[in-house]
């Protein structure tokens, strides 16, 4: 399943921002269901860079969404995706709109995600994703955002963060916007909300989605969706390094721990 994740801002050409009118940011995960949908993918990245690019971040827009969503598969995302931050900061009315922008356009390519890190914030949105899915027929499947392999690779990711952001690692910590990396206080730095962001296990996600599962879809079902399609043997073998280098990770760190 090839996707990416995109930063999705209401204008990508606008380039000038100001402390009151900042560059407003939403995360969005789109998965390429057949050749059409991998080339669209590749088209809105390529964009994101060539037309959008401000600072470090790539950016696409509705617009471009629109022009390039055929073959393409959306989710209701993580904490930083438009609808998740709409039922934070804006009312489940606006929300809803919002919602249903992506519903309009995807159709039956829409998903609602739910994630579950242990974040009060992310209850609050799930019950309320769980009421649009219904009221709207929506599949729900759950996700982790994982940003390191294991558990205990919090800290190093931590300090990553630090050396990304110039900051130091004893600086406290920001509890603002967890949607916004940029967000920030004086006195504080970016950091992510605790150590549950790594790749779990079958075991681990189904008991985290335990109260859910007679609304989650089976994978598979998803899967079944995506068609056969090839791509070039660089690409599976990016993928084979990827899976390779896990497997080397957790072996040795098993190698380490029995080692006295």
């Amino acid at each position: 399943m090839v996707g990416c994740e995109f930063y999705v801002v209401e204008n990508r050409l606008e380039k000038t921002f100001t402390k009151d009118k900042k560059d407003k940011r939403y995360h969005q995960i789109l998965l390429a269901k057949n050749e059409q949908g991998y080339r669209n993918l590749t088209k809105l990245t390529s964009l994101g860079f060539i037309e959008g690019l401000y600072g470090k971040y790539p950016r696409i827009d509705k617009g471009l969404v629109v022009q390039y969503h055929e073959g393409l598969i959306a989710t209701t995302c993580c904490l930083g995706a438009s609808v998740p931050q709409a039922i934070l900061r804006k009312g489940e009315a606006e929300a809803e709109q919002e919602f249903k922008w992506w519903l309009d356009l995807f159709g039956e390519d829409f998903y609602v995600e739910l994630q579950r890190h242990d974040i009060p914030d992310q209850e609050k949105v799930n019950e309320v994703l769980i009421r649009f899915a219904a009221k709207y027929k929506v599949p729900i499947i759950a996700s982790n955002d994982s940003h390191y392999v294991d558990q205990e690779d919090a800290n190093a990711h931590d300090i990553l963060l630090c050396i990304n952001t110039g900051e130091k690692q004893a600086t406290p910590k920001f509890k603002g916007d967890f949607g916004d990396e940029d967000a920030n206080s004086k006195g504080s730095r970016f950091a992510f909300a605790n150590d549950q962001f790594y790749f779990k296990t079958t075991e681990e996600m189904t008991h985290c989605f335990m109260i859910f599962l007679r609304q989650l879809i089976i994978p598979m079902l998803l899967l079944i969706k995506l068609s056969c399609w090839t791509l070039s043997a660089a690409f599976y073998f990016l993928i084979f390094l990827f899976l390779r280098n896990i497997k080397r990770t957790r072996r040795t760190k098993k190698l380490r721990k029995a080692i006295p």
